[in-house]
Protein backbone atom coordinates (compact mmCIF):
# COMPACT_ATOMS: atom_id res chain seq x y z
CA UNK A 1 0.00 0.00 0.00
CA UNK A 2 2.38 2.03 1.32
CA UNK A 3 5.51 0.74 -1.05
CA UNK A 4 8.59 1.33 1.89
CA UNK A 5 10.90 -1.74 1.36
CA UNK A 6 11.79 -3.35 4.14
CA UNK A 7 8.81 -2.76 6.02
CA UNK A 8 5.30 -4.35 6.66
CA UNK A 9 1.98 -4.90 8.12
CA UNK A 10 1.46 -1.18 7.96
CA UNK A 11 -1.52 0.75 9.99
CA UNK A 12 -2.59 4.62 9.48
CA UNK A 13 -2.12 6.74 12.42
CA UNK A 14 -2.67 10.61 11.37
CA UNK A 15 -3.51 11.36 7.96
CA UNK A 16 -3.40 14.78 7.46
CA UNK A 17 -3.04 17.46 4.75
CA UNK A 18 0.37 17.85 4.41
CA UNK A 19 2.00 14.83 6.44
CA UNK A 20 0.69 11.13 6.98
CA UNK A 21 2.16 8.85 9.72
CA UNK A 22 1.96 5.08 9.57
CA UNK A 23 3.19 2.37 11.97
CA UNK A 24 4.94 -0.49 10.92
CA UNK A 25 6.99 -3.41 11.44
CA UNK A 26 10.62 -3.45 10.51
CA UNK A 27 11.06 -7.05 8.93
CA UNK A 28 14.65 -7.02 9.82
CA UNK A 29 13.85 -7.32 13.18
CA UNK A 30 10.52 -7.56 14.32
CA UNK A 31 10.79 -4.06 15.91
CA UNK A 32 7.26 -1.54 15.83
CA UNK A 33 8.42 1.59 14.28
CA UNK A 34 6.30 5.17 12.98
CA UNK A 35 6.45 5.85 9.53
CA UNK A 36 5.63 9.88 8.41
CA UNK A 37 5.56 10.35 4.67
CA UNK A 38 3.95 13.21 2.66
CA UNK A 39 0.51 12.55 1.61
CA UNK A 40 1.04 13.35 -1.83
CA UNK A 41 1.92 11.01 -4.07
CA UNK A 42 4.56 13.41 -6.29
CA UNK A 43 5.48 15.93 -3.05
CA UNK A 44 7.09 19.05 -3.36
CA UNK A 45 10.91 19.77 -2.63
CA UNK A 46 9.33 21.70 0.01
CA UNK A 47 7.77 19.05 1.79
CA UNK A 48 10.88 16.58 1.31
CA UNK A 49 13.43 19.67 2.73
CA UNK A 50 10.77 19.69 6.16
CA UNK A 51 10.70 15.58 6.32
CA UNK A 52 14.77 16.19 5.56
CA UNK A 53 15.10 18.80 8.31
CA UNK A 54 12.82 17.01 10.89
CA UNK A 55 14.97 14.05 10.63
CA UNK A 56 18.03 15.63 11.39
CA UNK A 57 16.54 17.10 14.38
CA UNK A 58 15.41 13.64 15.59
CA UNK A 59 18.58 12.28 14.91
CA UNK A 60 20.37 14.68 16.89
CA UNK A 61 18.26 15.15 19.55
CA UNK A 62 18.10 11.79 21.52
CA UNK A 63 16.53 12.36 23.88
CA UNK A 64 13.82 10.16 25.68
CA UNK A 65 10.73 12.18 25.45
CA UNK A 66 11.30 12.96 21.96
CA UNK A 67 11.02 9.61 18.85
CA UNK A 68 14.74 8.56 18.24
CA UNK A 69 15.59 8.57 14.38
CA UNK A 70 15.32 4.70 13.18
CA UNK A 71 16.51 5.93 9.31
CA UNK A 72 15.51 8.29 6.28
CA UNK A 73 13.98 5.95 3.50
CA UNK A 74 13.85 7.39 -0.13
CA UNK A 75 11.31 6.04 -2.35
CA UNK A 76 11.02 6.87 -5.75
CA UNK A 77 10.58 10.62 -5.93
CA UNK A 78 10.00 10.40 -2.18
CA UNK A 79 10.89 10.13 1.22
CA UNK A 80 10.02 8.76 4.54
CA UNK A 81 11.64 9.28 8.15
CA UNK A 82 11.54 6.23 10.19
CA UNK A 83 11.19 6.76 13.94
CA UNK A 84 10.88 5.46 17.34
CA UNK A 85 6.98 4.03 17.81
CA UNK A 86 5.16 4.48 20.71
CA UNK A 87 1.86 2.99 21.48
CA UNK A 88 -0.05 5.20 23.95
CA UNK A 89 -2.33 7.86 22.36
CA UNK A 90 -2.26 11.74 22.15
CA UNK A 91 -3.38 14.47 25.05
CA UNK A 92 -6.14 15.13 22.82
CA UNK A 93 -7.85 11.40 22.57
CA UNK A 94 -6.75 11.00 26.10
CA UNK A 95 -8.93 13.82 27.26
CA UNK A 96 -11.60 13.30 24.92
CA UNK A 97 -11.96 9.33 26.13
CA UNK A 98 -11.99 11.12 29.77
CA UNK A 99 -11.22 14.35 31.38
CA UNK A 100 -8.24 14.88 33.08
CA UNK A 101 -7.83 15.06 36.56
CA UNK A 102 -6.28 18.18 38.34
CA UNK A 103 -3.50 16.36 39.29
CA UNK A 104 -2.96 14.58 35.88
CA UNK A 105 -3.01 18.16 34.30
CA UNK A 106 -0.32 19.48 36.41
CA UNK A 107 1.86 16.09 36.09
CA UNK A 108 1.63 16.79 32.07
CA UNK A 109 2.43 19.87 31.71
CA UNK A 110 5.22 20.04 34.38
CA UNK A 111 6.86 17.04 32.26
CA UNK A 112 5.97 18.85 29.38
CA UNK A 113 7.78 22.18 30.43
CA UNK A 114 10.94 19.83 31.53
CA UNK A 115 10.90 18.50 27.51
CA UNK A 116 10.91 21.72 26.52
CA UNK A 117 13.99 23.27 28.96
CA UNK A 118 15.74 20.63 27.07
CA UNK A 119 14.75 21.38 23.69
CA UNK A 120 15.44 24.83 23.78
CA UNK A 121 18.65 24.62 25.51
CA UNK A 122 19.70 22.93 22.09
CA UNK A 123 18.21 26.24 20.57
CA UNK A 124 14.77 24.47 18.95
CA UNK A 125 11.53 26.24 18.83
CA UNK A 126 8.97 23.36 18.66
CA UNK A 127 6.53 25.63 16.93
CA UNK A 128 3.23 23.36 16.99
CA UNK A 129 2.56 22.61 20.32
CA UNK A 130 -0.77 21.64 20.84
CA UNK A 131 -2.67 18.92 22.52
CA UNK A 132 -2.52 16.47 19.41
CA UNK A 133 1.03 16.21 19.51
CA UNK A 134 1.91 15.21 23.19
CA UNK A 135 1.59 11.50 24.06
CA UNK A 136 0.16 10.81 27.29
CA UNK A 137 0.11 7.27 28.93
CA UNK A 138 -2.42 7.29 31.58
CA UNK A 139 -1.42 4.55 33.46
CA UNK A 140 2.28 5.36 33.49
CA UNK A 141 2.18 9.37 33.46
CA UNK A 142 4.93 9.16 30.75
CA UNK A 143 4.29 12.44 28.28
CA UNK A 144 6.60 12.34 24.76
CA UNK A 145 6.51 15.83 22.76
CA UNK A 146 5.87 14.61 18.63
CA UNK A 147 5.72 16.04 14.99
CA UNK A 148 8.85 18.90 14.73
CA UNK A 149 8.14 19.21 11.11
CA UNK A 150 7.31 22.85 12.22
CA UNK A 151 10.38 23.42 14.26
CA UNK A 152 13.29 26.06 13.42
CA UNK A 153 16.53 26.04 15.25
CA UNK A 154 17.40 29.37 14.96
CA UNK A 155 17.33 31.93 18.19
CA UNK A 156 14.41 34.15 16.26
CA UNK A 157 12.69 34.38 12.86
CA UNK A 158 11.55 37.98 12.11
CA UNK A 159 8.02 37.86 11.61
CA UNK A 160 8.45 39.92 8.23
CA UNK A 161 10.26 36.84 7.43
CA UNK A 162 6.82 34.58 7.32
CA UNK A 163 4.28 34.92 4.84
CA UNK A 164 0.59 34.14 5.47
CA UNK A 165 0.72 31.01 3.64
CA UNK A 166 3.38 28.99 4.85
CA UNK A 167 2.99 30.17 8.65
CA UNK A 168 3.53 26.97 10.34
CA UNK A 169 1.43 25.63 13.22
CA UNK A 170 -2.04 25.16 13.88
CA UNK A 171 -4.19 28.49 14.00
CA UNK A 172 -6.22 27.79 16.81
CA UNK A 173 -2.69 27.14 19.16
CA UNK A 174 -0.31 29.66 17.49
CA UNK A 175 1.14 32.80 19.19
CA UNK A 176 0.44 36.62 17.95
CA UNK A 177 3.70 36.89 16.24
CA UNK A 178 3.25 33.24 14.98
CA UNK A 179 0.59 34.48 12.55
CA UNK A 180 3.02 36.73 10.07
CA UNK A 181 0.36 39.60 11.34
CA UNK A 182 2.42 41.68 13.43
CA UNK A 183 6.28 43.43 13.58
CA UNK A 184 7.14 40.84 16.33
CA UNK A 185 10.00 37.88 16.03
CA UNK A 186 9.45 34.43 17.05
CA UNK A 187 11.75 33.08 19.30
CA UNK A 188 11.40 30.25 22.28
CA UNK A 189 8.86 32.35 24.33
CA UNK A 190 6.29 31.19 20.99
CA UNK A 191 6.44 27.90 22.72
CA UNK A 192 4.88 29.34 25.66
CA UNK A 193 2.15 31.10 24.28
CA UNK A 194 0.94 27.64 22.56
CA UNK A 195 1.87 25.51 25.49
CA UNK A 196 -0.49 28.11 27.13
CA UNK A 197 -3.42 27.78 24.81
CA UNK A 198 -2.90 23.99 25.31
CA UNK A 199 -2.57 23.83 29.48
CA UNK A 200 -6.20 26.38 29.22
CA UNK A 201 -7.62 23.70 27.50
CA UNK A 202 -7.10 20.98 29.93
CA UNK A 203 -7.95 22.75 32.81
CA UNK A 204 -10.78 23.92 31.53
CA UNK A 205 -12.21 21.28 28.64
CA UNK A 206 -12.58 24.63 25.98
CA UNK A 207 -9.94 26.64 24.01
CA UNK A 208 -9.10 30.08 24.74
CA UNK A 209 -10.88 30.79 21.18
CA UNK A 210 -13.11 28.92 19.49
CA UNK A 211 -14.03 28.28 16.27
CA UNK A 212 -12.38 26.97 13.14
CA UNK A 213 -12.33 30.41 11.54
CA UNK A 214 -8.86 31.45 11.15
CA UNK A 215 -9.43 34.62 10.81
CA UNK A 216 -11.68 35.31 13.92
CA UNK A 217 -8.89 32.89 15.73
CA UNK A 218 -6.05 35.45 14.50
CA UNK A 219 -8.30 38.29 15.88
CA UNK A 220 -8.64 36.37 19.07
CA UNK A 221 -4.76 35.51 19.54
CA UNK A 222 -3.82 39.17 18.37
CA UNK A 223 -6.73 41.25 20.72
CA UNK A 224 -9.24 39.12 22.66
CA UNK A 225 -8.03 38.49 26.62
CA UNK A 226 -10.09 34.99 27.22
CA UNK A 227 -11.89 34.78 30.49
CA UNK A 228 -9.32 33.41 33.09
CA UNK A 229 -9.72 29.49 33.87
CA UNK A 230 -10.57 30.00 37.54
CA UNK A 231 -13.38 32.42 36.38
CA UNK A 232 -14.77 29.74 34.17
CA UNK A 233 -14.09 26.76 36.78
CA UNK A 234 -13.45 28.30 40.62
CA UNK A 235 -12.00 24.39 41.35
CA UNK A 236 -9.17 25.34 39.22
CA UNK A 237 -6.48 26.84 41.79
CA UNK A 238 -5.70 30.31 41.22
CA UNK A 239 -2.02 30.28 40.33
CA UNK A 240 -2.59 27.78 37.37
CA UNK A 241 -5.01 29.93 35.92
CA UNK A 242 -2.30 33.02 36.25
CA UNK A 243 0.25 30.32 35.10
CA UNK A 244 -1.86 29.76 31.68
CA UNK A 245 -2.65 33.52 31.80
CA UNK A 246 0.90 34.52 31.64
CA UNK A 247 2.08 32.45 29.03
CA UNK A 248 -1.46 33.56 26.79
CA UNK A 249 0.15 37.21 27.03
CA UNK A 250 -0.29 39.08 23.96
CA UNK A 251 3.36 40.88 24.12
CA UNK A 252 6.10 37.88 24.37
CA UNK A 253 7.64 40.05 27.24
CA UNK A 254 4.83 40.02 29.32
CA UNK A 255 5.44 35.52 28.89
CA UNK A 256 7.79 33.79 31.35
CA UNK A 257 11.48 34.59 29.70
CA UNK A 258 12.84 31.40 29.72
CA UNK A 259 11.73 27.46 29.68
CA UNK A 260 13.43 26.78 33.48
CA UNK A 261 11.16 29.40 34.80
CA UNK A 262 8.09 28.04 33.62
CA UNK A 263 9.16 24.85 34.64
CA UNK A 264 10.22 25.63 38.08
CA UNK A 265 6.92 27.33 38.90
CA UNK A 266 4.81 23.97 37.37
CA UNK A 267 7.53 21.45 39.66
CA UNK A 268 6.14 23.91 42.64
CA UNK A 269 2.80 23.43 41.91
CA UNK A 270 3.33 19.10 41.11
CA UNK A 271 5.10 19.40 44.83
CA UNK A 272 2.54 21.08 46.54
CA UNK A 273 0.00 18.74 45.32
CA UNK A 274 1.08 15.75 45.88
CA UNK A 275 2.33 16.80 49.17
CA UNK A 276 -0.53 18.92 50.33
CA UNK A 277 -3.44 17.93 47.87
CA UNK A 278 -3.62 21.83 47.65
CA UNK A 279 -1.66 24.44 45.76
CA UNK A 280 -1.03 27.43 47.45
CA UNK A 281 -0.97 30.38 45.67
CA UNK A 282 3.04 32.12 44.87
CA UNK A 283 4.58 34.65 43.17
CA UNK A 284 5.74 33.25 39.69
CA UNK A 285 8.56 33.49 38.01
CA UNK A 286 11.18 33.88 40.62
CA UNK A 287 13.00 31.35 38.99
CA UNK A 288 12.66 33.02 35.45
CA UNK A 289 15.49 35.03 34.11
CA UNK A 290 16.44 35.86 30.41
CA UNK A 291 19.15 33.31 29.32
CA UNK A 292 20.11 35.51 26.06
CA UNK A 293 20.24 39.10 25.22
CA UNK A 294 17.45 40.14 23.43
CA UNK A 295 16.71 43.56 21.31
CA UNK A 296 13.63 45.66 22.36
CA UNK A 297 10.72 44.33 20.14
CA UNK A 298 9.40 47.69 19.33
CA UNK A 299 10.45 50.49 17.02
CA UNK A 300 11.69 53.68 19.22
CA UNK A 301 12.11 57.16 18.40
CA UNK A 302 8.94 56.87 15.73
CA UNK A 303 5.64 57.36 17.72
CA UNK A 304 4.40 60.72 15.79
CA UNK A 305 4.99 58.94 12.35
CA UNK A 306 2.99 55.74 13.97
CA UNK A 307 0.58 57.99 15.46
CA UNK A 308 -0.21 59.59 12.32
CA UNK A 309 -1.00 56.27 10.12
CA UNK A 310 -3.24 55.19 12.62
CA UNK A 311 -4.87 57.96 12.80
CA UNK A 312 -4.71 58.08 9.40
CA UNK A 313 -6.36 54.37 9.04
CA UNK A 314 -9.11 55.28 11.63
CA UNK A 315 -10.54 57.63 9.58
CA UNK A 316 -10.59 55.99 6.71
CA UNK A 317 -12.40 53.09 8.03
CA UNK A 318 -15.33 55.74 8.81
CA UNK A 319 -15.12 58.23 5.77
CA UNK A 320 -13.38 56.56 2.47
CA UNK A 321 -9.88 55.82 1.46
CA UNK A 322 -6.42 57.59 1.50
CA UNK A 323 -3.13 56.75 0.61
CA UNK A 324 0.46 56.79 2.78
CA UNK A 325 3.50 57.32 1.33
CA UNK A 326 6.34 56.35 3.61
CA UNK A 327 9.73 58.33 2.18
CA UNK A 328 13.42 58.00 3.61
CA UNK A 329 16.67 56.87 3.10
CA UNK A 330 17.44 53.32 3.00
CA UNK A 331 17.82 51.28 6.38
CA UNK A 332 16.13 54.41 8.32
CA UNK A 333 12.86 51.93 9.07
CA UNK A 334 10.44 52.60 6.94
CA UNK A 335 9.02 49.11 6.44
CA UNK A 336 9.48 48.31 10.26
CA UNK A 337 7.48 51.33 11.04
CA UNK A 338 4.89 50.18 7.84
CA UNK A 339 4.87 46.77 10.06
CA UNK A 340 4.09 47.99 13.33
CA UNK A 341 0.62 49.25 11.89
CA UNK A 342 -0.07 45.47 11.48
CA UNK A 343 -1.50 44.68 15.52
CA UNK A 344 -3.53 47.76 16.03
CA UNK A 345 -5.17 46.68 12.13
CA UNK A 346 -5.23 42.94 12.89
CA UNK A 347 -6.85 43.41 16.09
CA UNK A 348 -9.81 45.23 13.88
CA UNK A 349 -10.00 42.42 11.77
CA UNK A 350 -8.32 44.58 9.01
CA UNK A 351 -5.71 43.71 6.62
CA UNK A 352 -1.77 45.44 6.34
CA UNK A 353 -0.51 45.24 2.39
CA UNK A 354 2.62 47.24 1.64
CA UNK A 355 4.87 47.78 -1.68
CA UNK A 356 8.02 48.88 -1.96
CA UNK A 357 10.01 50.86 -4.41
CA UNK A 358 13.51 51.40 -4.54
CA UNK A 359 16.46 52.42 -6.85
CA UNK A 360 17.12 48.26 -8.00
CA UNK A 361 13.66 47.07 -8.78
CA UNK A 362 12.83 50.27 -11.32
CA UNK A 363 12.41 47.94 -14.50
CA UNK A 364 9.77 46.50 -13.13
CA UNK A 365 6.56 48.57 -13.82
CA UNK A 366 3.96 48.70 -10.32
CA UNK A 367 6.31 46.82 -8.27
CA UNK A 368 5.08 47.96 -5.31
CA UNK A 369 1.60 47.93 -6.38
CA UNK A 370 2.16 44.05 -7.29
CA UNK A 371 4.00 43.28 -3.82
CA UNK A 372 1.13 45.10 -2.03
CA UNK A 373 -1.37 42.65 -3.87
CA UNK A 374 0.19 40.04 -3.46
CA UNK A 375 0.76 40.22 -0.14
CA UNK A 376 -3.04 40.85 0.63
CA UNK A 377 -3.72 37.74 -1.54
CA UNK A 378 -2.18 35.92 0.54
CA UNK A 379 -3.30 36.80 3.80
CA UNK A 380 -6.83 36.08 2.34
CA UNK A 381 -6.32 32.80 0.78
CA UNK A 382 -4.74 31.84 4.17
CA UNK A 383 -8.14 32.52 6.29
CA UNK A 384 -10.30 29.34 4.93
CA UNK A 385 -13.02 29.16 2.50
CA UNK A 386 -16.17 30.78 4.43
CA UNK A 387 -13.44 34.40 4.40
CA UNK A 388 -12.64 33.98 1.35
CA UNK A 389 -16.04 33.41 0.18
CA UNK A 390 -16.98 36.77 1.61
CA UNK A 391 -13.96 38.54 0.70
CA UNK A 392 -15.26 37.66 -2.78
CA UNK A 393 -18.80 38.40 -2.19
CA UNK A 394 -20.11 35.09 -2.59
CA UNK A 395 -22.37 33.76 -0.32
CA UNK A 396 -21.27 30.88 2.11
CA UNK A 397 -23.36 28.74 4.19
CA UNK A 398 -20.21 28.11 6.31
CA UNK A 399 -20.49 31.60 7.23
CA UNK A 400 -22.74 34.15 9.10
CA UNK A 401 -21.11 37.32 8.01
CA UNK A 402 -22.54 38.73 4.35
CA UNK A 403 -21.12 39.54 1.40
CA UNK A 404 -21.30 42.97 2.68
CA UNK A 405 -19.36 42.94 5.51
CA UNK A 406 -16.41 45.37 5.82
CA UNK A 407 -13.47 44.86 3.94
CA UNK A 408 -11.23 46.89 5.81
CA UNK A 409 -7.29 47.81 4.47
CA UNK A 410 -4.63 49.26 5.35
CA UNK A 411 -1.97 50.35 2.03
CA UNK A 412 1.11 52.22 2.36
CA UNK A 413 4.23 52.70 -0.09
CA UNK A 414 7.58 52.53 1.11
CA UNK A 415 10.32 54.58 -1.05
CA UNK A 416 13.65 55.44 -0.61
CA UNK A 417 14.99 59.39 -1.47
CA UNK A 418 17.50 59.67 -3.56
Amino acid sequence: MFGIPGYSRFECIHAGRKHRVVSAVEDATGRVVAIKMPSMLLPSGKALAVLEKEFEYLDRLDLPEIPRARGLVRTGRSIAVVMECFEFPSLKLVAEDRPLRLAEVVGVFEKLAAILVRLHARGIIHRDINPANILFERITGRVVLVDLGSAIDMPQQSSAELRPETVEGKVAYMSPEQTGRINRPVDLRSDFYSFGVSLYEMLTGRRPFAGEDAGALIHGHLAVRPPEPAALDPAIPRVLSDIAMKCLAKDAGERYQSTPGLHADLLRCRTALERHRKIASFVLGESDARDRFQFPERIVGRGQELAALQDLYGRVGRTGSAIAMVRGVSGVGKTSLVQELSRSVAAQKGYVAYGKYDQYNRAVPFSGLIQALSLLIRQILSEGEARIAVRAGVPSKRSAMGSNTLFSLAMCWVSNSM
